[in-house]
């Protein structure tokens, strides 16, 4: 699981902790023998070098219309590795024809990747996976469409185990605090044309439970040691 670096776009901005794919990580994690999560803002060493570590069967990349080239361009990297590739996120929603034009391109999730990477894992074939699209002798199908997911609760909490970095913010008193990050609800009502949340979420907007919100900051807390926090 991928993160594009280049800090571009909402990535430059807000320096995203990439829970997206920790959640999808969280998910699949007992239904592959490993999975792993790399953040490319901050890694050291090149695609290349963990490729050539892990030789993933997978290889997944979040991608915003701001990762569009970053983001194809790992993806050719892991397919030249011989690598099955899958993009999801916003801009591959959005447009999934462009993105599997390319012929790095295997497989596009469509919309809230959980279980549809889920489906793609156990089932280890693209056909009747609600919510993913593919090449098919030459041609692109898309299959049906993946209900969203009404019940938030019902997720686990992303994978923050599996990170391999800490995310660190400096405040104004000059003390280094840890930094994490939490999504308490998902959508939006609005219908803003020029906003990539429609095709996502069709305007509809969901939340977790306040209860459920409570233990995930608590987990936070814990999985920093009580350390001071930024959320």
């Amino acid at each position: 699981m991928i993160k594009p670096g280049g800090r571009r776009g909402l990535g430059f901005a807000l320096d995203v902790i990439p829970i997206g794919i920790e959640y999808i990580a969280a998910v699949i994690e007992n239904d592959v023998e490993d999975v792993n999560i790399i953040d490319m803002e901050l890694e050291q060493q090149p695609l290349e070098f963990f490729i050539d570590s892990f030789r993933p069967d997978l290889v997944g990349i979040t991608m915003a219309a701001t990762d569009y080239n970053e983001g194809l361009r790992l993806a050719k990297i892991a397919k030249e590795k011989g690598c099955t590739t899958v993009l999801g996120g916003y801009h591959p929603t959005f447009t999934p024809d462009d993105i599997l034009s390319n012929s790095w391109v295997d497989l596009v999730i469509r919309g809230e990747g959980e279980f549809t990477m889920k489906d793609l894992v156990q089932m280890s074939t693209p056909k009747d996976v609600l919510g993913l699209s593919y090449k098919q002798d030459g041609k692109i199908v898309h299959n049906a469409e993946r209900p969203l997911i009404q019940d938030l609760d019902a997720l686990p909490f992303p994978a923050r185990h599996l990170r391999r970095h800490k995310y660190t913010e400096f405040v104004k008193i000059d003390k280094k605090w840890e930094r994490d990050m939490i999504s308490m609800s998902r959508g939006c009502w609005g219908r803003c044309s020029f906003c990539c949340e429609p095709s996502m979420s069709g305007g509809l907007q969901r939340f977790r439970s306040p209860e459920n919100v409570m233990k995930e900051l608590l987990e936070i807390s814990s999985f920093h040691n009580g350390r001071p926090l930024y959320i």
